[in-house]
């Protein structure tokens, strides 16, 4: 399955930059394992459920949510990297995994089955759309009535010194770019809770609950 996504994003995540997303993803993963098992713990998936992973990446997260929904159940990952989606499809294949699939396409404005899910989980993958009005617009109305969104998301650069710090330390050799303008997609696109509220609110979510954690070891500032 395949969808055209956005054409500037699309060209980022299939570029050189963001290789390593493919190639080194099990090096990321075992970084991120205390966001990912944190973000499993509060989304709760259950067997039977019908799960879209937004932004799957290389596959880490739908392979558990796979587990977590069983047989019955049914999980789509979703990403518009090429180099991840192939590895992620090769991880599911090898896993034997039935009941998972993955979508090269944007998860913004992919004709889902109106009301087609149970849960939507997203490790680090929900900052990037661009409108995210339109695009939570689109993905609520792949939410079935009742149905939950849990996503883990960087809070503020600021935060996370592991960001800042290597460009501080080059800062005397090269000029830099200048800091994305506030509420910018990006990687810290969800750092201030009045912008992620709005967008949720406007797409028609309810009972919206944003959560700081920083787990251990990697102590990566996140929101839930």
């Amino acid at each position: 399955m395949s969808t055209t996504a956005n054409t500037a994003d699309a060209a980022y995540w299939n570029s050189p930059a963001t290789r390593v997303w493919a190639t080194g993803h099990a090096r990321i993963d075992a970084i991120f394992a205390p966001v990912l098992a944190a973000a499993l713990e509060a989304a709760a998936p259950r067997p039977g459920e019908r799960v879209l992973n937004i932004g799957c990446g290389s596959g880490t997260s739908v392979l558990a949510l796979a587990e977590a929904v069983g047989p019955g159940g049914q999980v789509l990952g979703a990403d518009i990297a090429a180099e991840s989606v192939a590895v992620a499809r090769r991880r599911v294949a090898e896993a034997g995994l039935a009941q998972a699939a993955i979508l090269l396409g944007d998860a913004g404005s992919h004709p889902f089955p109106p009301g087609g899910f149970d849960l939507l989980f997203s490790r680090f993958g929900v900052m990037f759309f661009d409108p995210p009005a339109a695009a939570f617009r689109n993905l609520r109305a792949a939410l079935r009535p009742g149905g939950r969104l849990c996503a883990a998301a960087f809070r503020a650069a600021a935060e996370n010194p592991w960001t800042t710090a290597p460009a501080g330390a080059i800062s005397h050799l090269v000029p830099l770019p200048p800091p994305a303008r506030p509420d910018a997609p990006g990687q810290f696109g969800w750092a201030r809770e009045a912008h992620v509220r709005a967008i949720l609110d406007g797409a028609g979510f309810t009972d919206i609950a944003l959560v700081p954690r920083a787990p251990e070891p990697a102590g990566l500032p996140f929101a839930m």
